[in-house]
């Protein structure tokens, strides 16, 4: 009888001489007889033979920036703070990667550049929405972004914040909430709601209602703990408001501060994307917002501004290509954004496409084409940049080796973004292109994760920076012209 320590003992063997043979067959495997016998090949065994992108200029920009969250106006006008004449700047110059626009339309942002260059005497707040999948998840990159476009074009605040997040990364902030919300969205294909009146996290929340004394009645709260932050600007908001809507009864609302009631507030019934407002004479910590009455209306988030300059919103999707969109209802979202004066977006999606290896990528392409049709339908004077997919790797029995579908699906968001009168700028590209992402995860201090597909937060402050040198050459040569014009 053979016992089971003989069996281990054998299974062992047998493991050993694989793991032997791995290591010095270097085919796919040997004959025996009239038998193809083929050797598993382990990834420890295996010498890379993958050439890495040298990414030394963008290590040298990582250096620049660390621990600078109030750094230096980087707009070539102002090119003295992360510029030194050296090879590796002037490589990095190159690799900028400029805003790429369908043929003939290379005046495409102007009119976002005309609105941002009249804030300081229309006084206006403007909001620019940077929506994306994880990977722009805890502030990543829409933070450094807005943090130059604020000290650039002038305003504070973070924008605008979900309620509910859609993902334990999604909360940069010191916050929390009661329990009883529930969030309703569009990506949600379990929980449906009972409208498709979303906000622009494609969502909206509500709080349970209970039976008290034989009528039912809801209550909850939202708490803002403001957390220390080295970036001044975002602690400097004035205004607080809390958007709602599909108000079908009378509900409370109530602002708190260290047990004393600022204001208190019954708001009537409505239908509309409505608001209510606190104004600071400074930046208060520690806002405790109350909500109570017989039946919840939909929230659509907090936000945290003030009067006028630039409002860049972060709203990650998890999970999200970018294909939503079209499951909100289109008068409702053209309220949203009129109501905030969105003047433009940038979309920043792909990652979840990756996994899904296919020689071509014409749906996909299509299925954006529509979203960005839709939401260019609401308004035509709407602006929108498409950043394309980043770099991203898996190990191959070659080594850690990029995706081959990556460029299919830049071209894929490329080509949807020209279709529908878009802005189009490379992140693959401008990160160093096939084959970088090894070289930012084994950077020091790494600048992605070791899913080889995650920026980490360094190396989001690095493709913010990158986005933000490329936004703003346009804007320098906007800025030109325009003079060229009056003069």
């Amino acid at each position: 009888m053979i016992r089971p320590a003989q069996i281990l003992l054998f299974l062992c063997i047998v493991f050993v001489i694989i793991i032997a043979i791995s290591f010095v067959d270097k085919t796919t495997g040997f004959c025996m007889s009239t038998m193809n016998i083929r050797t598993p090949k382990f990834y420890w065994s295996q010498n890379s033979t993958i050439a890495y992108k040298d990414i030394s200029h963008i290590v040298t920009l990582g250096d620049s920036l660390d621990n600078k969250d109030d750094v230096a106006d980087v707009s070539p006008e102002r090119a003295e703070a992360v510029s030194d004449n050296t090879a590796a700047s002037k490589k990095y110059d190159r690799l900028i990667g400029s805003i790429e626009y369908p043929d003939g339309n290379d005046t495409l942002l102007y009119p976002v550049f005309r609105v941002l260059n009249s804030l300081t005497t229309t006084k206006q707040l403007v909001h620019i929405l940077h929506f994306g999948d994880s990977q722009i998840e805890g502030d990543r990159v829409s933070s450094y972004l807005r943090n130059q476009l604020q000290k650039k074009f002038g305003g504070a605040g973070m924008g605008v914040i979900p309620i509910v997040a859609n993902g334990p990364a999604s909360l940069p902030y010191t916050y929390e909430i009661s329990s009883g919300w529930e969030r309703y969205s569009a990506q949600d294909k379990i929980k449906k709601s009972d409208n498709n009146h979303y906000g622009i996290f494609l969502s909206y929340y509500k709080l349970k209602s209970s039976v008290v004394n034989g009528t039912d009645s809801f209550s909850g709260w939202v708490n803002l703990k403001w957390p220390n932050t080295r970036n001044p600007l975002i602690a400097r908001f004035t205004n607080c408001k809390l958007y709602f809507g599909n108000v079908t009864a009378p509900f409370n609302v109530e602002l708190v501060q260290n047990d004393l009631v600022l204001n208190k507030r019954t708001i009537s019934k409505s239908s509309a994307f409505d608001c209510v407002t606190w104004k600071f004479k400074r930046s208060e910590k520690n806002l405790y917002i109350k909500l109570s009455g017989t039946e919840s209306p939909d929230f659509y988030g907090v936000s945290l501004t003030c009067d006028s300059g630039v409002s860049l919103d972060n709203v990650p999707l998890r999970g999200s290509s970018g294909l939503e969109f079209t499951k909100a209802d289109q008068l409702f979202f053209k309220r949203v954004l009129k109501d905030l004066n969105v003047k433009m977006l940038i979309m920043q999606f792909g990652v979840n496409v990756v996994p899904y290896k296919t020689s071509n990528y014409s749906f996909y392409e299509k299925s954006l084409s529509r979203q960005l049709s839709f939401l260019k339908s609401i308004d035509r004077n709407l602006q929108i940049i498409v950043i394309g997919v980043g770099d991203a790797a898996r190990q191959t029995e070659n080594g850690i080796e990029s995706y081959p579908n990556i460029e299919k699906i830049r071209d894929a968001q490329r080509s949807a973004a020209f279709t529908n009168g878009c802005a189009f700028w490379d992140f693959y590209e401008a990160m160093g292109g096939k084959n970088s992402i090894y070289s930012w995860v084994h950077a020091d201090p790494p600048l992605a994760q070791k899913d080889y597909t995650h920026m980490t937060r360094a190396g989001a402050r690095i493709a913010g920076e990158l986005l933000y040198r490329a936004f703003i050459e346009e804007y320098t040569e906007f800025s030109t012209n325009e003079n060229r014009v009056k003069s």
